[in-house]
């Protein structure tokens, strides 16, 4: 069995997180939309578990969009998670085809 490479986005910082998280709260869904297409590992992490964006009750992007009623980023980060150029974005040499 052949191991993918890892991904070659880079790991967020933690002010990337907490602009992502303001950016979701105040429904600025443009930003939102180009950043995680900027760098998807903003959704998932180096484990493929959620990102967290707030520490303490340890919420991701659909957990903060949620608390913060934005059902349209809650929209865009489904939506982006779901479509297998998410997956294939993460890790273009996976030698496993994705199913659609």
């Amino acid at each position: 069995m052949t191991e993918s490479a890892p991904s070659s986005y880079p790991a967020p910082k933690t002010q990337e997180l907490s602009l992502l998280a303001k950016k979701i709260q105040q429904s600025d869904n443009a930003y939102v939309l180009v950043e995680i297409r900027k760098n998807p590992r903003l959704l998932s992490a180096s484990t493929d578990a959620p990102t967290i964006l707030q520490e303490g009750f340890r919420y991701n992007a659909l957990h903060v969009a949620a608390r913060w009623g934005n059902s349209q980023a809650a929209q865009i980060i489904l939506s982006t998670v779901n479509g297998t150029s998410y997956m294939k974005s993460l890790y273009p040499d996976d030698p496993k085809p994705i199913r659609e």
